[in-house]
C-alpha cells in the first residue's frame, strides 16, 4: 500500500489500524495539503475481490500547520478516532 500523493518526508504508516480484514487505516502526521505544512492525513484502504484500494483521505477540519493529525489511530467499525497532538499549539 502507498499513499497515492506521498512524498518520502509524510511519515505514511506512522500509525496503523486495521478491522476485520478489509478495512486499513493508514496514518500520515507529515502529510501536506495545500498551503498547510504537515498538517498530517489519514489513508483509509479497502479490501474488494482480494484487492487493496484506496478509499478515501481524510484530513482535519481545522488545517493547521504542524498539528500531525494522524499521529495515532484507532478503529471500531465505523468509528475512528485520530490523534493531533499538536493541534492548539
Amino acid at each position: 500500500l502507498y499513499a497515492f500523493d506521498g512524498n518520502d518526508e509524510s511519515e505514511f504508516g506512522r500509525s496503523v489500524a486495521v478491522y476485520s480484514d478489509n478495512v486499513i487505516l493508514i496514518g500520515t502526521p507529515g502529510c501536506n495539503y495545500g498551503s498547510k505544512f504537515k498538517p498530517g492525513c489519514v489513508y483509509m484502504f479497502v479490501k474488494r475481490d482480494g484487492r487493496w484500494a484506496s478509499e478515501q483521505k481524510i484530513i482535519s477540519s481545522k488545517y493547521e500547520s504542524g498539528a500531525l493529525f494522524g499521529y495515532s489511530l484507532s478503529l471500531y467499525g465505523e468509528r475512528v478516532l485520530v490523534g493531533e497532538p499538536h493541534y492548539g499549539y
